[in-house]
């Protein structure tokens, strides 16, 4: 079996600082003699801090999987792998329209797919969506993930 992290624990992201909010407010809460919600302060702050999400892939079982991963352990549902033609890194585009009739805002959102490719089926299987300042980061899983299958990769950004 091969686990793929997709996105490893990394200092100053979102889930960091929520963990760090999460922490501190256990410190605090334990300092204020609440043990029970102090603990639960700090365990939760130390699971968001160290929780990651990746790929399973099990070649000789047909199967994958996209887990969310805590330490050692690693949770999701394994799924039946179909024939694999190739892994695809595209960028994709979408305008997202909001506010009120007469005020309406319309905002480019962009992003990078990492998915693979299915034989006879237009459609692929999304592995995971990329900001655009990950481009190389996603090269890099990309040609990972294509040397395990023993497919082509094509990019298309």
């Amino acid at each position: 079996m091969t686990n793929i992290d997709i996105n490893s624990p990394r200092f100053l992201t979102r889930e960091t600082m929520a963990a760090i909010v999460f922490a501190a407010a256990g410190v605090y809460w334990v300092y204020c003699n609440n043990l029970f919600t102090g603990l639960f302060g700090l365990l939760l702050g130390v699971s968001l801090g160290f929780m990651y999400k990746g790929i399973s892939l099990d070649l000789p079982g047909k199967r994958y999987r996209i887990y969310t991963g805590l330490f050692q352990f690693r949770f999701g549902t394994w799924e039946m792998l179909p024939p694999v033609t190739g892994v695809t890194i595209k960028y994709f585009s979408e305008i997202i329209a909001s506010g009120k009739p007469g005020r309406m805002r319309e905002d480019k959102i962009g992003h990078y797919i990492l998915m693979l490719s299915r034989s006879n089926s237009a459609q692929g299987i999304i592995l995971q969506r990329f900001s655009l300042d990950e481009e190389e980061y996603a090269i890099m899983l990309g040609q990972k993930i294509s040397e395990v299958f023993q497919v082509p990769l094509a990019i298309f950004l």
